[in-house]
């Protein structure tokens, strides 16, 4: 019994560890994860699932997004597209340049008309890619991850965003 509550409480943290690093750029991310009760039963369903942590992160994560997207104004989430699009041409590493560019201190060049969540979650797309291409991460849950963003960013319904992921399941197995 104690063994079992010792895996829990590890994969939990895991699990967290690995939403800050994916969601590293969010601002105030630990009071935004503290705010949201159902992801301690989500990760705990992961679990149960014997998900592995970096998916169940990444899965977590696009709860916390859609969370946060739900104040955001179509305009300003269209905005955030263009910018994301730009960006995917380099694998969203830009990103990853401007992340460290913080963390030396140094005020990263970046367009005044970009929104906040462009950063937040162009590094989330980078840091998912790198974990695809280190076997970290499946390639199918990345692109679950950026697809349910985008129809975020759209204004998809999570209903709308399902039969999407169903139908380019559908189309994955039949091509």
């Amino acid at each position: 019994m104690m063994l079992g509550l010792f895996d829990g409480v590890k994969y939990r943290s895991e699990v967290t560890v690995e939403i800050h690093a994916i969601l590293k750029l969010m601002p105030e991310l630990k009071k935004l994860l503290d705010s949201m009760p159902t992801l301690k039963g989500m990760i705990t369903g992961f679990r149960k699932e014997n998900m592995a942590a970096m998916e169940a992160a990444a899965l977590a994560s696009l709860l916390v997004i859609e969370n946060v997207m739900q104040s955001v104004p179509q305009n300003a989430r269209l905005l955030v597209l263009r910018y994301l699009e730009d960006a995917a041409d380099d694998e969203f590493r830009q990103f990853a340049r401007y992340y460290q560019a913080l963390v030396a201190n140094q005020n990263p060049p970046r367009p005044t008309d970009m929104p906040n969540l462009v950063p937040v979650l162009g590094f989330a797309f980078w840091y998912l890619g790198a974990a695809v291409r280190e076997n970290k991460c499946s390639d199918t849950t990345y692109r679950l991850f950026v697809g349910d963003v985008v129809g975020i960013l759209r204004g998809k319904s999570q209903a709308e965003r399902r039969e999407n992921r169903m139908k380019n399941t559908l189309l994955g197995l039949y091509s």
